[in-house]
């Protein structure tokens, strides 16, 4: 205003001159709602990165956390106890933070929530019990094998339910007792006993907000979240920018059919895109060794996610230092959330594990997955699903795509195997 003023008088009233600038003034006016908008979803993007470190440790960093105050889980899914364990690690079974209700074994319960997280109370008593604080550096590895392969989505799903809840620094031991063996240090028969009495979740902090819990609720995501995620055909756009990633084998993606010995509908979530896993339902490979579970290396996993038939990195924007140099610049348009989901939401953990390694600040896993999606959630009989190969070339090693009807399938897999994956 003050610039206009000068102007015109300057020059003797000139109207061209007071005009153009009333003008740029009002466009500036004009766009102070969109300049608004732009800082308040960067300040939702910053909150919802979370204040949750997740970082991979070596067996020699591992040996050196151990002489302090660190926590050492070792994660189990009600297998057979092993035989030997790293000195100080804590057994954490995941039936103590998962919900499961069965009708008979493998048969779940069409029950909303089943093979979820527990509810909030249950999940940091379960917690707080094996000795989970939120300052308390954590450090989680599994020796869970299923059918003669490593597992270590156990692991990477308690690494996600901890930075969930809130832990502030979450490391995965990925190469497990294999690596711990191969650097020279030794076992224990035994695991390490529990705390006496549960250690408090907050140790101390009286500040409300920060005794919330969980404290990043947004590395879950929820239902709506995944609708709001699905564009429409009529204009090809989601309701919010994100895209869903498809942690899953090949034959599930395109509604092949799975490994599962219950009647999961065949097909995937639309929109969806491949995020890859292995040959099977219960047989990984594409993310980890199946035979000793040692992670592979995360610019293996970056390209895959970059490539052409997954793009995921191509829309994700990633704004951790270093990370957006390495995994590329996003667009203007690009969505900024991941949102991970397989058949029950283990799968996922660790995709969400390694998208958060290399950089990704905003992501989320879809617990409960593509079982709650067709068949847990109180709506799924309106939850749409597809199936076939809308692509030129599939990744299979098969030239020639494989078109199935789109429309919801339903058939029992193969017999073998637990419903939480």
């Amino acid at each position: 205003r003050d610039r206009r003023d000068r102007v015109v008088d300057l020059e003797s009233g000139s109207r061209s001159k007071e005009v153009h600038l009333e003008q740029r003034w009002l466009d500036v006016r004009a766009c102070a709602p969109y300049l608004i908008n732009i800082m308040a979803a960067a300040v939702d993007q910053k909150a919802r990165a979370g204040s949750s470190r997740l970082s991979l440790v070596s067996p020699e960093e591992l040996n050196e956390y151990l002489q302090k105050d660190a926590l050492l889980l070792e994660a189990c899914n009600g297998e057979t106890r092993a035989q030997s364990y790293i000195p100080g690690a804590v057994l954490l079974d995941m039936a103590e933070i998962d919900v499961y209700h069965e009708e008979s074994p493998g048969q779940p319960a069409l029950v909303h929530g089943n093979y979820n997280l527990k509810p909030s109370d249950s999940l940091k008593a379960s917690l707080e019990a094996a000795g989970v604080s939120a300052s308390r550096f954590t450090i989680v590895y599994t020796q869970s094998f299923k059918a003669g392969v490593a597992e270590p989505i156990v692991a990477a799903r308690l690494a996600w339910a901890l930075a969930y809840a809130g832990v502030e620094h979450v490391a995965l031991f990925g190469g497990g007792m294999h690596a711990w063996r191969e650097a020279g240090f030794g076992v224990a028969s035994e695991p390490a006993p529990r705390p006496k009495r549960p250690r408090d979740f907050y140790h101390g902090v009286v500040d409300h907000e920060l005794r919330r819990f969980p404290r990043n609720p947004h590395f879950m995501a929820m239902t709506p979240d995944v609708h709001a995620a699905i564009r429409t055909p009529e204009s090809g756009q989601a309701a919010v920018p994100a895209v869903l990633a498809d942690v899953r084998s090949w034959r599930e993606f395109v509604g092949d059919g799975h490994d599962y010995p219950f009647a999961l509908p065949h097909g995937r979530i639309p929109t969806a895109r491949w995020a890859q896993w292995g040959p099977s339902t219960y047989v990984g490979g594409d993310f980890f060794s199946p035979l000793t579970g040692a992670l592979l290396p995360l610019s293996h996993v970056r390209a895959l996610w970059q490539g052409p038939n997954a793009e995921i990195f191509g829309t994700a924007a990633c704004t951790v230092a270093g990370a957006r140099t390495a995994l590329g610049p996003a667009t203007a348009a690009s969505p900024t959330r991941i949102i991970f989901y397989c058949g029950s939401g283990w799968r996922s953990s660790l995709a969400w594990c390694l998208a958060r390694l290399m950089g990704v600040e905003d992501c989320a896993n879809y617990d409960g997955g593509f079982l709650e999606w067709t068949m847990l959630h109180p709506d799924a009989e309106s939850h749409p699903i597809i199936t076939g190969d809308d692509r030129i070339l599939a990744v299979t090693g098969d030239p020639k795509p494989r078109y199935l009807p789109k429309e919801r399938g339903v058939a029992m897999g193969e017999p073998g195997g637990s419903i939480s994956r």
